[in-house]
């Protein structure tokens, strides 16, 4: 993925938060993959929200509810709303944007080694996580994004956030380490049928530091719409 003029962020390696440098580059990130999340958004950051999306986004949130008192408009007109925020990148994003795709140049680290033990060392969880963000990103087409709203790793969006509700929850298993029982797997699908999600498990077997040499990782994939046919 060759990119003219590629976005900049910043890592800090005390930390591990990755954030872009600036609305320009935010802008570009989330045209180029739905990339990044802001600090006090919901899902597009503000800075790549037009007029539209937030008239939009006002009806959707106002629909159906009670008009407030104009006394309590009144009020909340003259309280000061700050709506800056930076937008921020996550630790696969952020990976498999400097190293594997090469499309934006991220400052505050040398090298792809250095930058997978700083984000092994705050998130013990990274090389898994990663290997499953590289097969949907790369190999599936999808645009991960992070679950933590649902209590799953990562929401699966097909193309993009920007068209389309998540289709997938998606739960990442180390066969190495993780032990998960019917009991978790019948959990996570009854919360996601709430929310018309189909539950996928995704077992990583033997991870290693493949993606710095390029290799994808030995995964298997088992969808729980298959598996479990009801729970009624």
């Amino acid at each position: 993925m060759i990119v003219n003029n590629p976005p900049q962020a910043s890592l800090d390696p005390a930390t591990g938060v990755v954030t872009v440098d600036s609305e320009a580059s935010s802008q570009q990130l989330w045209e180029l993959g739905w990339f990044g999340k802001g600090t006090a958004s919901r899902m597009k950051p503000l800075c790549c929200s037009d007029s539209s999306d937030s008239s939009s986004y006002r009806i959707a949130r106002t629909e159906g509810r009670r008009e407030p008192s104009t006394k309590r408009m009144k009020s909340l007109s003259q309280v000061p709303i700050d709506v800056s925020e930076s937008v921020q990148l996550s630790h696969c994003e952020a990976f498999y944007l400097a190293f594997i795709t090469r499309s934006i140049i991220l400052t505050g680290i040398e090298g792809p080694s250095q930058c997978w033990e700083c984000f092994s060392r705050v998130d013990q969880r990274f090389n898994v996580l990663m290997s499953a963000y590289y097969h949907f990103r790369s190999i599936d087409n999808w645009a991960p994004k992070s679950g933590v709203k649902y209590g799953t790793d990562f929401m699966l969006y097909h193309p993009g956030p920007r068209h389309t509700h998540s289709a997938q929850a998606v739960i990442v298993v180390d066969e190495d380490r993780d032990q998960i029982t019917w009991a978790d797997i019948c959990q996570a699908v009854r919360n996601m049928n709430q929310v018309a999600k189909t539950v996928t498990i995704f077992s990583v077997q033997g991870v290693v530091n493949t993606l710095l040499q390029g290799q994808a990782p030995q995964a298997d994939v088992d969808c729980c719409q298959d598996t479990l046919v009801s729970l009624d």
